[in-house]
């Protein structure tokens, strides 16, 4: 007897739903996930949404209790055919905070004009970055300046300053906090000697 074997191609490819990844602010409505991207499914093929919780998902793309951060949501496609392994699409949700108030800016807050490597910071929020108003002619020395912690080195200009940290993101901007920093000028010393100038030798002097 003859066994006749009919190939079935290859899997539908559910990778085709990926391009719907984005982030979003927190309190918009949430997107609905289209899995029609992926076209027509073939004989044997079923394909089914499914969340990595807390988040979820309804078969119809429909997204529910999503968390401040990266929502996974995978597309599976699976077939009766023998040998055909899984197909897989993934689509991620950021979901971004709506920037707040600052938390209370924190640092040394009499410095030496000129002085060098020291830190303030500011509570860290996940998907917020700060904007830092710095004294005049300071620099920001750390290799990230609009993170929560950043490192200062001063110019030789002196006075009371405000340090100023506001919280940003795509969704906004939020309630700065500030930090008042006194710069003192280095001092130069002067040096004035007293006494005679004529003096015999081997006698002592005093100055």
């Amino acid at each position: 007897d003859a066994v006749i074997i009919t190939q079935a191609g290859d899997i539908t490819d559910a990778t085709k739903v990926n391009p719907q990844s984005d982030s979003i602010c927190d309190g918009v409505a949430y997107p609905v996930l289209d899995k029609s991207v992926v076209g027509t499914l073939k004989a044997g093929e079923t394909g089914t949404w499914s969340a990595v919780g807390p988040a979820s998902i309804t078969n119809a793309g429909v997204l529910s209790n999503l968390i401040i951060g990266n929502n996974v949501f995978n597309y599976t496609i699976t077939s009766t055919v023998p040998g055909c392994s899984q197909s897989v699409g993934t689509v991620t949700i950021t979901v971004l905070p709506k920037p707040g108030a600052a938390g209370l800016v924190t640092g040394t807050q009499t410095v030496c004009a000129n002085q060098s490597g020291v830190v303030y910071k500011v509570p860290a929020v996940p998907g917020i970055i700060f904007n830092w108003k710095k004294p005049a002619g300071s620099t920001i020395t750390s290799a990230l300046a609009d993170s929560s912690e950043i490192t200062i080195t001063f110019g030789s200009t002196a006075g009371t300053f405000d340090f100023e940290a506001t919280p940003k993101n795509a969704c906004g901007t939020g309630t700065s906090q500030k930090l008042s920093v006194t710069v003192k000028p280095n001092l130069t010393p002067t040096v004035t000697i007293a006494g005679s100038d004529t003096i015999c030798t081997g006698s002592n002097a005093l100055f």
